[in-house]
């Protein structure tokens, strides 16, 4: 169903801080941006999340 009306999207980028890394250890660290964006015609709100 393709519906205007109703349209969320969500991007990530996904960025490494090699300064906070660890290579030796195996340890390494990123950063994550996440975006939503409703282009849809009826407003939304985002009541949770839960990143795994």
């Amino acid at each position: 169903m393709n519906n205007s009306r109703y349209a969320i999207h969500v991007t990530n980028t996904t960025t490494d801080v090699g300064a906070q890394s660890n290579r030796e250890a195996e340890r390494y660290m990123f950063a994550y941006t996440i975006t939503i964006e409703n282009t849809g015609e009826i407003g939304a709100q985002l009541i949770d999340c839960h990143w795994q």
